[in-house]
C-alpha cells in the first residue's frame, strides 16, 4: 500500500487538531448541560407539585367543611324538609363549586336534591359512603360519573343527626371535576408542563392537556375511567404511596420530566411533567451555535494552515531533489536553495547541513575511488604468498594423520581395559543400591503408616468442627432472616409462618384467635417533620412498648410493614384482645412522642383494628387479616387513636 504524500497528511491532522477537540469539548459540555437542566426541571416540578398538593389538600378540606357545616344546620337537626330544600338551593348558589346538593334518608333513599330528577334515583344502602355515615364518618370518594348530571364528579358526604343523637341520614355534595382542573390550570409552567390527579390504580381524576393521547379510556356509571400512560416504576410507586420524581413516555408519546407526590388520607397522587423536548432546547440551539461558530474558525484556520504546510512541504522537496542527485553521483548540480530565509529555522539548518555533507560524500568518494585502484596491486601480491602457504599447509596435515593413527590405537586399548573395569564396578554398584533401596523402603512404610493415621485423627477433628459451625450458622441465619433489621421484633415472614400454625391449631382444638393490626398514626407527616432518623427511632421505641408489655409466651409481635405492627394473640377472645388493643393504644400515646404533623393531638398516637377468628365459621388466615385491616381502616377515618373490632 502506498504511503499517503506528507501534505495530505499535514492537513489531515490540522483538521484532526480542530475537528476532534471541538467535537469533544461540544459534547461533554452538552452532556453536562443536559444532566443539569433534566435535575434542576425535576427539582423544580417537584416543588411545584408539592405546592399544588398543598392547594389540592385545602380545597378538599374546605368542602368537606362546607357540608359539615351544611349538616349543623337547625333544619337537618329537626327534619324540616321545606327549610331543608331551602339551605341546600341557597347553598348551592352561592357556593358555585357544586354541582348539586342531595339529602338521603336513614333509610338509604334520595329525599331532596337541587337536581329534579334525583328523587328517582334510590341511594342504594351498600354504597360506601351510605357505610360511612352510618359509622358516623365524613367521606370523600373517587372521581364518578353522576347518575343524572353524566358529568365527572367528587361526592363529598357527612351524617345528619338529631338532637337526641340519632342518626337521620346524610348529606351528599357533588363537585364538578372541573373545579379542581380549573386550579390545577392556574399553575401551569411551560408551554407542555402540567399537573395530573391519579388514583393508585393510575386512573385519570382530572382531564389532562391532550385528552386524546391517553390509553385505555373508558367511562361507566360509577367511575370515571383514563388510565394514564406512565412507567411501570412510577406506577409501582403510587400504588405504594411514595413520592419522588422520575422520566418516562408520556399520552402523547414524548420524553418527559416528572414528579408525583400523594395526597394525605386519600388515594390520590398529583403528577406534574414537562416535556423534555421543551427543557432541552435552549441548550440544542446553543450547541448549533457552537457548532457554527466551530465551523467559521476552522474556515478561518484552514488558509493558515495550509501556508504553514506549503512553508514546510518546498524543503522538503528540496532535500527529496538532492538527495537523488547524491545517490547517482552528481554532486555537480547539488546547489544551495535560494529561499531559505522564507523556511523555519529548523529546515533552514537541515537544507544547509545536506549541503555540507554532500561535499563531504563527494571528496570522501574520491578518495574511496583512490585506494580502490591501489588494493588491486597489493591483492595480486597476496594471492601468490596464499599459494606457498597453502602446499606448507597439505605437507604438515600428512604428518599429522600419521600421528593420529597411533594415537587412535592406543585409545582403543585403553578402552579395552577400561570397560571391564567398569562392568565390575557396576556390579558392585547395582549390589549395593538394591541393599539400600530394600532398607530405605521398609522405612518408608512404616513412617507411611504413622503418618496416614496422625492425619485421618486430624481429618476427623476438622471435620466435627466444621459440622458444629455449620450448624450454628444455620441457626443464626434462621433467626436472623426472622427478625426485623430496623426493630429487632419478628419479621413479616415470621408473622406469616406463626399466624399459619396458629390457625392451624385454633381449627384442630375449636380455640379462640385474635390478630391485632396498629399502624402510627401520621407517621408520614411525622417523617417529613423531623426526618427519616427520627422516624427510625420512633419506630423502634413502638416496637420496644410492643415487645415489652406483660403478655403469654404464645403472643407474638412483629413489624408488619412500614409503620404497621401486628400482634397475635392465641386463645384470646373479643373482649380479651380489646383489652390488650386499649393498652396498646394508651401506652404509644403515653410516651410522649411530639408530632407536630397530627391534627388532633401533639403525641404520637396509634389507630388498633381487632379481628376475632371464631372456629365455628373456619375463615381462612387471608380473611383474618382483611377483617383487622377494614376495623383499622374504620379507625382511620373515625379520627385516628381509636379501637375498632371485627368478627370473621
Amino acid at each position: 500500500m502506498k504511503n499517503p504524500p506528507l501534505q495530505r497528511l499535514l492537513r489531515m491532522w490540522t483538521v484532526l487538531l480542530i475537528v476532534v477537540p471541538s467535537l469533544l469539548i461540544m459534547t461533554i459540555y452538552t452532556v453536562g448541560q443536559i444532566k443539569l437542566a433534566k435535575q434542576e426541571n425535576l427539582e423544580q416540578i417537584r416543588q411545584w407539585v408539592d405546592f399544588q398538593e398543598r392547594v389540592i389538600s385545602s380545597w378538599l378540606v374546605e368542602r368537606a367543611a362546607t357540608i359539615h357545616e351544611l349538616g349543623q344546620q337547625a333544619a337537618f337537626r329537626n327534619l324540616d324538609e321545606r327549610q331543608m330544600q331551602n339551605e341546600l338551593r341557597l347553598k348551592q348558589q352561592n357556593d358555585p363549586n357544586f354541582d348539586s346538593l342531595s339529602f338521603v334518608d336513614k333509610d338509604g333513599f334520595v329525599r331532596l336534591s337541587t337536581l329534579q330528577n334525583e328523587m328517582s334515583s334510590p341511594a342504594t344502602r351498600d354504597k360506601l359512603y351510605y357505610e360511612m355515615a352510618l359509622a358516623g364518618s365524613a367521606f370523600i370518594s373517587d372521581v364518578v360519573i353522576g347518575r343524572n348530571s353524566d358529568k365527572k364528579i367528587i361526592n363529598f358526604s357527612t351524617p345528619i343527626y338529631d338532637y337526641a343523637g340519632n342518626f337521620q341520614g346524610l348529606i351528599i355534595g357533588a363537585v364538578k371535576t372541573t373545579t379542581l382542573e380549573v386550579i390545577l390550570k392556574e399553575n401551569w409552567i411551560g408551554q407542555t408542563g402540567e399537573i395530573l390527579v391519579v388514583n393508585r390504580e393510575g386512573t385519570l381524576l382530572t382531564e389532562p392537556r391532550y385528552i386524546d393521547g391517553t390509553s385505555n379510556k373508558g367511562l361507566g356509571v360509577d367511575s370515571a375511567k383514563n388510565r394514564l400512560k406512565i412507567s411501570k416504576d412510577v406506577l409501582h410507586n403510587i400504588q405504594l404511596g411514595e413520592s419522588g420524581t422520575a422520566t418516562w413516555v408520556d399520552y402523547s408519546g414524548n420524553g418527559i420530566l416528572g414528579a408525583y407526590k400523594t395526597v394525605p388520607d386519600l388515594d390520590w397522587t398529583l403528577i406534574g411533567k414537562i416535556d423534555e423536548a421543551e427543557v432541552l432546547l435552549p441548550i440544542y440551539k446553543q450547541l448549533v451555535l457552537m457548532a457554527g461558530w466551530t465551523f467559521i474558525l476552522f474556515l478561518l484556520i484552514l488558509p493558515l494552515a495550509s501556508r504553514l504546510i506549503d512553508r514546510i512541504k518546498r524543503p522538503v522537496e528540496w532535500l527529496i531533489e538532492q538527495s537523488i542527485l547524491v545517490a547517482q553521483e552528481k554532486y555537480e548540480l547539488a546547489v544551495q536553495p535560494n529561499n531559505l530565509g522564507e523556511m523555519p529555522s529548523e529546515l533552514k539548518t537541515l537544507c544547509e547541513t545536506f549541503v555540507t555533507m554532500s561535499r563531504k560524500i563527494e571528496n570522501t568518494v574520491g578518495l574511496l575511488k583512490e585506494n580502490e585502484a591501489n588494493l588491486e596491486g597489493k591483492v595480486i601480491e597476496i594471492q601468490d604468498i596464499n599459494a606457498l602457504l597453502e602446499e606448507e599447509i597439505a605437507e604438515r596435515q600428512s604428518a599429522q594423520d600419521a600421528l593420529q593413527q597411533l594415537n587412535a590405537a592406543l585409545e582403543d586399548k585403553v578402552s579395552e581395559r577400561t570397560r571391564q573395569l567398569q562392568e565390575i564396578n557396576d556390579a558392585l554398584k547395582m549390589e549395593i543400591v538394591e541393599r539400600q533401596a530394600a532398607q530405605e523402603e521398609t522405612l518408608k512404610s512404616r513412617d507411611a503408616l504413622v503418618t496416614s493415621e496422625q492425619q485421618l485423627k486430624k481429618n476427623s477433628e476438622k471435620l466435627a468442627a466444621t459440622n458444629k459451625a455449620l450448624l450454628f450458622l444455620n441457626e443464626e441465619l434462621r433467626r436472623i432472616s426472622l427478625l426485623d433489621g430496623l426493630t429487632g421484633i419478628a419479621n413479616r415472614r415470621y408473622f406469616d409462618e406463626y399466624l399459619e400454625k396458629e390457625w392451624q391449631r385454633a381449627k384442630r382444638e375449636k380455640a379462640a384467635l385474635t390478630f391485632i393490626m396498629v399502624d402510627i398514626d401520621y407517621f408520614k407527616g411525622y417523617n417529613d417533620a423531623y426526618g427519616h432518623l427520627a422516624g427510625d427511632d420512633c419506630l423502634r421505641m413502638i416496637a420496644g412498648v410492643l415487645n415489652n408489655m406483660p403478655r403469654r409466651s404464645t403472643d407474638i409481635v412483629s413489624r408488619y410493614g412500614g409503620e404497621e405492627f401486628a400482634i397475635i394473640l392465641p386463645d384470646t377472645d373479643k373482649q380479651g384482645a380489646a383489652v390488650i388493643g386499649e393498652k396498646v393504644r394508651s401506652c404509644v400515646e403515653n410516651l410522649g412522642i411530639k408530632n407536630k404533623a397530627s391534627l388532633i393531638s401533639e403525641n404520637v398516637t396509634v389507630s388498633v383494628g381487632i379481628a376475632t377468628f371464631i372456629p365455628e365459621k373456619d375463615a381462612l388466615p387471608s380473611i383474618i387479616i382483611a377483617s383487622a385491616d377494614k376495623a383499622l381502616y374504620q379507625a382511620k377515618h373515625e379520627g385516628r387513636n381509636r379501637i375498632r373490632i371485627a368478627e370473621v
